[in-house]
């Protein structure tokens, strides 16, 4: 069985070193969750999972996105991408991608606010 992660091919060429700002919020999250290979390992683990379980995964960008929060493998999911995103980490057990502080649902969680924090 293949994964997600094993049929990715890196992209754009080298990689570059984080912007200075992103380095200091990376190493603040770091310090505060477990191991990084730890979480990481878990992030793609849910992610896998959507993929297996796609077909009781509905989209929708405007209702509940994160009503799943707190509720690993919670089947059906209706979630959009920056979403399903957030509830792999949170699932996880990985620091808030979105803001500092706890996750809230209703706070405005979308690509923009992960890639600000």
């Amino acid at each position: 069985m293949s994964t997600v992660s094993s049929r990715l091919r890196p992209c754009g060429g080298p990689r570059k070193p984080l912007p200075a700002a992103y380095a200091k919020a990376r190493a603040t999250r770091l310090k505060e969750s477990k191991s990084q290979d730890g979480i990481r390992k878990q992030i793609v683990r849910w992610a896998n999972w959507g993929v297996e379980n796609t077909g009781q995964i509905g989209y929708d960008k405007k209702g509940p996105r994160l009503e799943a929060l707190g509720s690993p493998g919670h089947l059906p999911l209706v979630t959009d991408c920056s979403a399903f995103a957030t509830l792999c980490y949170n699932w996880a057990g990985a620091p808030n991608p979105n803001e500092a502080g706890p996750y809230d649902g209703k706070h405005l969680t979308y690509t923009g606010t992960m890639l600000k924090h």
